[in-house]
């Protein structure tokens, strides 16, 4: 129970409604501040109303279409129908700018399209500029349209799909009508006047109306107000093929199929085209012989006639004419489905190609470059062994076998998907040097080396080698085994090799780690002069003078000569590389010469005799280098800080990066 009395009541009411009217005055303020401070006069809509009467009479055409259309922004097409009395209000129109048009009543009688004001076309249409609450009245009257209709025929059957058109006089284009299904056609909603009727049938050669097959030699037709002027057609067939493609188990035809020809025995589809809804193709090349097959998705490839193979196909045969009845009865498919990855994550997987083989045809298909994914679409029921092939991997079989022989076999029948045959193709791999090779033996003239391999790594494992051997920076010629024997042309030089490795994934080439230095070999020259006769012999072994007064020893090499007088003679002195009479010691260079004197012992009345003087030695000169000439097949490379000829190297193969592929 309140405790405040009558008065105390309708004090409260009155506060009460004093802020319910404070509050109701806020809200329409706010309301009128939006809609007349900030809502733009743009905004109040604008309407556009009218009559549409016929041209001839002047009775209103009910139903009839009053369309805008925005021209500036959207595109956005607003239609109104009018009422029995032909009245229409087209409303809430925002202001812009517009082209309006009128259409005749869906279902008919039938009207001439008219754009405003009293134009044939859209294009010629002008713009409605309709301001903000503007009301604009537009009457308009529509001329009753003819019609062209007409049959078809082609060589006694009747075009299933096509196109004929109506042309002014001038070459423009109307209107047109199509011919689906059947031999008859309509255009409709002409103005009245004169018409090129142009017949375009697939298959068939261009005709026009009159019976000319140019358009300039058309004879027009005349197109009254409400009426139907006939203009039928006989067309001639282009050269090719025709048929329908039906699948096998429900006769239904079968659209998009993929129809192709080819005159040669592979598979290559030189000329193609698909079927169209009803099944029906027409392929048009010239004349010859080709073998034609039908493919698409959930059916089993088909030659013709009725073969799976190409080598069982009748071969369709034709000369500047039409071949008909080259049908197809598709067998529903199977289908295979997988994953194929690499190994080492590299390699193009859109380039593997995945094939099915089945005991006497081959599919192939190549995976989803992103994925990996695959699907044979079109097998037909059977066995097959899946392989997986790609540049620079190993080919591989289903599930993991090397061979086909190997490989589990996959189940196809129809409808069913085999997924889950997948295949990660391991990459083939270069030979690597982890061990380079190693030159072995003396540096002798005559001693052998020998070159070792080095250690190795590449997949397959099966290596190939050959060795090339260096003289200083140069190839020798014709040295290609793992062993080389020292020569004269090997004085003074470093003697190395290198290992060419190859396996079916590429080729690489190492050097050896080590050179083997041949010392030069300085020439001993001794003369023996003076009119006595003696022996000069050398320590090492090698000058017997009498029987060789030179030789050839390595430089470096300490030599002592010993002179003996035969008897009636006396030795009377070195020159050259030595003096006196003593033994003749040196260490042996680029190469020295020493004269022995021999004296004939005689009496010259005193006891003396005289000796003959000693000859002078020639100097020697050591032998120039030969530039670096590098033969065919092999460059020239930096290594060890010498340049030398080494064999080109070859690229590898496939498409992933070898690894340590150094040379």
């Amino acid at each position: 129970m309140s405790i405040l009395g009558p008065f105390g009541r309708l004090a409260r009411f009155q506060q009460s409604t004093e802020a319910l009217l404070k509050l109701r005055f806020w809200a329409v303020g706010l309301a009128c501040f939006l809609l007349f401070c900030i809502a733009p006069a743009s905004a109040l809509a604008a309407s556009i109303s009218g009559k549409i009467t016929a041209a001839v009479g002047g009775a209103p055409v009910p139903h009839a279409q009053a369309c805008v259309r925005d021209v500036r922004g959207s595109e956005q097409v607003t239609c109104a129908q009018a009422n029995e009395e032909g009245e229409y209000t087209l409303s809430s129109i925002a202001p812009d700018t517009y082209k309006l048009y009128f259409e005749e009543p869906q279902g008919g009688p039938e009207y001439v399209a008219s754009y405003w004001p009293e134009k044939a076309t859209y294009a010629e249409a002008e713009v409605l500029q309709i301001g903000s609450g503007e009301a604009i009245v537009v009457n308009t009257t529509l001329v009753a349209a003819g019609r062209i209709e007409g049959t078809l025929t082609g060589e006694g059957e009747a075009p299933s799909s096509g196109e004929v058109c109506a042309y002014k006089t001038d070459g423009t284009r109307i209107a047109c009508g199509n011919v689906v299904g059947g031999s008859g056609y309509r255009i409709v909603s002409l103005v009245p006047g004169s018409y090129v009727v142009g017949f375009f049938m697939p298959g068939y050669w261009p005709k026009y109306s009159g019976g000319a097959t140019e358009y300039f030699k058309a004879i027009p037709v005349t197109v009254q107000a409400g009426a139907a002027t006939i203009a039928s057609a006989d067309l001639e067939a282009k050269p090719g093929f025709s048929g329908t493609v039906t699948a096998r188990d429900t006769g239904d035809p079968i659209e998009n199929v993929r129809v192709c020809a080819s005159e040669g025995v592979g598979g290559f589809c030189s000329l193609s085209t698909f079927t169209d809804e009803d099944g029906n193709y027409f392929l048009q090349f010239p004349g010859g012989n080709y073998n034609v097959w039908f493919e698409v998705n959930g059916y089993v490839r088909q030659y013709y006639d009725d073969a799976a193979e190409v080598s069982q196909a009748t071969k369709v045969s034709f000369h500047e004419t039409r071949v008909r009845g080259v049908d197809a009865a598709l067998e529903s498919a199977g289908s295979i489905k997988g994953h194929v990855a690499t190994n080492d994550g590299h390699g193009y997987l859109g380039e593997v190609e995945v094939c099915a083989l089945g005991t006497s045809s081959e599919e192939c298909v190549h995976p989803d470059s992103s994925s990996g994914t695959y699907e044979f679409l079109s097998l037909a029921p059977g066995s097959y062994k899946v392989r997986f092939s790609l540049h620079g991997y190993f080919t591989q079989y289903f599930d993991e076998k090397a061979t086909r022989s190997e490989a589990e076999s996959v189940t196809v029948t129809v409808g069913h998907q085999s997924g889950g045959v997948d295949a990660t193709l391991v990459a083939e791999e270069p030979p690597t040097n982890i061990t380079p090779p190693f030159v072995s033996g003396v540096g002798k003239i005559g001693e052998t080396l020998s070159c070792s391999k080095g250690f190795w790594m590449g997949n397959p494992r099966i290596l190939t080698y050959e060795y090339v051997w260096f003289r200083g920076e140069e190839e020798i010629e014709g040295a290609e085994s793992s062993t080389y024997r020292l020569g004269i042309a090997d004085e003074g030089e470093s003697i190395s090799c290198a290992v060419v490795v190859t396996n079916s994934a590429g080729a690489e080439y190492e050097f050896s780690s080590n050179e083997i230095v041949v010392p030069w070999l300085g020439t001993l020259s001794v003369t023996k002069t003076g009119g006595g006769t003696g022996t000069v012999s050398s320590a090492p072994a090698g000058i017997i003078c009498g029987v060789s007064c030179e030789a050839l020893f390595e430089e470096g090499t300490a030599i002592t000569l010993t002179a003996v007088a035969d008897s009636g003679s006396e030795f009377t002195g070195w020159s050259g590389a030595c003096s006196g009479t003593g033994p003749c010691a040196f260490t042996l260079g680029e190469g020295a010469e020493v004269v022995a004197n021999f004296a004939r012992m005689r009496n010259d009345g005193g006891g003396a005799h005289t000796p003959s003087p000693p000859a002078t030695p020639a100097p020697a000169v050591r032998k120039a280098k030969k530039p670096l000439r590098c033969k065919a097949g092999f460059l020239k490379e930096k290594h060890k800080g010498k340049i030398r000829c080494v064999k080109a190297k070859p690229r590898h193969k496939g498409s992933h990066k070898a690894k340590g592929g150094g040379g």
